[in-house]
């Protein structure tokens, strides 16, 4: 099930994808492993939470990136994403959220992607402009965001 992309490798977390993490001292998050517990309760969730973003290159994780859950009855699902440090302004996350909306609407059940973020948050801005995110509102510090679900390139693996 993982996506590749020209400088990425893009794997669902899971139980048996977790130790990697771990062995690279990735920072891993609450909403990991709370996923991997919704995925031992509903199987059919696979995908729809984070995805280690995982360089080509080094082929260590760089970030996560991924859904805050299965899409809707409207099949609309929010996507998320995060970068460290290091690995920033490379174009990376924008790489990453591409392939997974690509993943979400090659599946037939999200047919809108939406996304959030601070209006003072330039680099998530850019990320969201460039993967064709638009805008939908502005609501004190925060801008909501929506893409009708097509594809994009990526490469399936």
């Amino acid at each position: 099930m993982k996506r590749l992309t020209k400088h990425l490798i893009l794997v669902p977390c899971t139980e048996e994808s977790l130790p990697q993490a771990f062995d690279e001292d990735y920072p891993v998050g609450p909403h990991i492993a709370a996923y991997i517990e919704e995925l031992k309760n509903d199987p059919s969730a696979l995908g729809w939470g984070p995805w280690f973003i995982i360089s080509r290159e080094t082929l260590t994780i760089i970030g996560d990136a991924g859904f805050k859950g299965v899409p809707d009855k409207n099949g609309a699902v929010e996507t998320g994403y995060s970068i460290i440090p290091s690995e920033q302004n490379k174009g990376l996350a924008t790489e990453a959220v591409a392939a997974l909306i690509d993943w979400a609407c090659s599946t037939g059940e999200a047919s809108i992607v939406r996304a959030e973020c601070h209006k003072d948050n330039v680099p998530s801005i850019r990320v969201l402009e460039k993967t064709g995110m638009v805008r939908e509102k502005e609501v004190e510090s925060m801008i909501y965001w929506e893409k009708p679900g097509n594809r994009v390139n990526a490469e399936d693996s």
